[in-house]
């Protein structure tokens, strides 16, 4: 599959685990309001971490929506992920047999 067409579905996925983050962020910044002590202290803080993230999660969906590139955090990951699966993939192609689900 083309890096294209394989991207393509990465967008409804974030979009959609940033949607999940927001809702799990406001109920637990409504559970807050609703308790007192450290309770609230926390749960306000909680809330208010998921919320930024989510709201980070979609400014990097739209800064690559605008601009039509990844941000740069992001090759650094992906780099990575690529040469721990690159090694994997390795390992395989060099004649090593894949490992064998254990008997039952």
């Amino acid at each position: 599959m083309s890096e294209a067409g394989l991207h393509s579905f990465f967008l409804p996925g974030i979009l959609l685990h940033a949607i999940a983050l927001a809702i799990v962020a406001f109920f637990i910044l409504f559970a807050a309001s609703k308790s007192d002590g450290f309770v609230r202290v926390l749960g306000n803080l909680l809330g208010w971490i998921l919320l930024l993230g989510a709201l980070v999660i979609l400014a990097a969906v739209v800064y690559g929506a605008a601009t039509g590139q990844r941000p740069p955090w992001i090759d650094r990951f992906h780099e990575r992920w690529m040469q721990q699966g690159g090694e994997l993939e390795d390992q395989h192609a060099n004649g090593a047999p894949p490992p064998q689900p254990a008997p039952h």
